[in-house]
């Protein structure tokens, strides 16, 4: 469904360049392929896993697993339990980038559009072990100050969580 609709409304020729098929339809430089959560891509010293998101459209997570540490990434997703608790039971997790784009005053927008809100991600990340580190990210602009201060107000576990900052590295 995703691949059907990259094809239909970006790589089309007409709103962007069809790069599944350029430079040749034997290398590409873009490569679409259907996955389902729990497919595993193996990576230079890793393994990529596809794991479940809850989202207004087809989504899904990441988790990246290095040598010696792991970071999931939640996608664009709202409250997703089972992407919780499957990291959870990852042994050498030490990150996770997780979306919060709205305040909890605006729960309801959060709500329609599959999105986070602080006060939905507390309890999911009280099933985290203490020194994972959570990343915040697609905090929606206007109301960033709000989302970040909520997020360590409402906090009884206080574990470290810090917005993502473009051009951030994170070494696994």
């Amino acid at each position: 469904e995703t691949i059907d609709a990259l094809k239909a409304h970006l790589f089309n020729g007409v709103l962007w360049p069809d790069y599944t098929v350029r430079p040749s339809a034997a290398q590409p430089w873009v490569r679409c392929i259907a996955m389902e959560v729990g497919d595993a891509l193996p990576l230079a010293g890793g393994l990529a896993t596809v794991l479940p998101a809850q989202h207004s459209i087809p989504a899904i997570g990441w988790l990246l697993e290095g040598r010696e540490r792991a970071l999931a990434f939640s996608g664009d997703s709202g409250p997703c339990k089972a992407f919780w608790q499957w990291i959870a039971q990852v042994p050498s997790l030490s990150d996770v980038i997780c979306e919060v784009t709205y305040p909890n005053e605006q729960a309801q927008e959060a709500a329609d559009y599959g999105h986070m809100a602080p006060a939905w991600l507390l309890p999911l990340r009280q099933e985290l072990p203490p020194q994972v580190q959570l990343w915040a990210s697609h905090l929606d602009s206007a109301a960033r100050d709000s989302i970040l201060t909520q997020l360590q107000a409402d906090d009884p576990v206080a574990l470290p969580i810090r917005p993502l900052e473009q051009g951030m590295v994170i070494e696994l």
